[in-house]
């Protein structure tokens, strides 16, 4: 989660809260980060998680829905998981409750060793992303010294689980040179990186 996102995040939720909306967040690299000691995924009324390969959390593949939301929780499963899981946790009564057996038509979920997977790394979460910030923070050193480059700062209060670091190309720093030169003298030392307004997709 990187600064700008996190921001506009806390904006969101003003504005959804002010306009009586609900929010619902896209935490897919956010595992673990948080702003003014608040987790990403409690902003909202629910928050999507990614669990690809590299991902904070990872479970090879899947995904996860978080909610504190009951009738949200309802949705989801019979969005995803229809017939017995639905039949079994959707309170007779309820308006979902008659689609219970067929729901979207869709079986969304997650195989059950993936998700143990993922589960048995959230004790050690906190641990990863220190050991993470560390190595981002000897990267922002090290970049900062570089002419042309001007690595991007967290904002007070935010931290991030360092998916990705990024960084703006400067070439008045360096007599006009322009970014793909710049970007191929990287390669050509062995270097891996990405150019553009994001990393692309693993």
């Amino acid at each position: 989660m990187r600064g700008r996102e996190d921001h506009l995040s806390v904006g969101l939720t003003t504005l959804a809260r002010d306009r009586d909306l609900d929010l619902l967040e896209d935490g897919s690299h956010a595992h673990g980060a948080s702003h003014s000691g608040q987790k990403a995924g409690t902003f909202g009324l629910a928050d999507a998680f990614s669990l690809n390969g590299p991902k904070p959390v990872s479970g090879g593949e899947g995904s996860f829905v978080l909610t504190d939301d009951d009738d949200t929780f309802y949705r989801v499963l019979t969005f995803a998981h229809y017939n017995k899981r639905a039949r079994n946790e959707i309170p007779e009564g309820h308006p979902l409750s008659r689609y219970t057996v067929t729901g979207a038509g869709l079986k969304l979920r997650i195989h059950p060793l993936a998700a143990a997977l993922a589960h048995d790394q959230l004790s050690r979460l906190d641990a990863y992303l220190a050991g993470r910030e560390e190595i981002a923070a000897y990267l922002i050193r090290e970049l900062g010294q570089i002419p042309g480059l001007e690595v991007s700062s967290m904002p007070e209060g935010v931290k991030p689980s360092w998916y990705a670091l990024t960084a703006t190309y400067r070439p008045d720093q360096l007599g006009g040179l322009s970014l793909d030169r710049f970007h191929a003298a990287l390669v050509a030392e062995g270097a891996t990186s990405s150019t553009g307004p994001a990393p692309p997709a693993p």
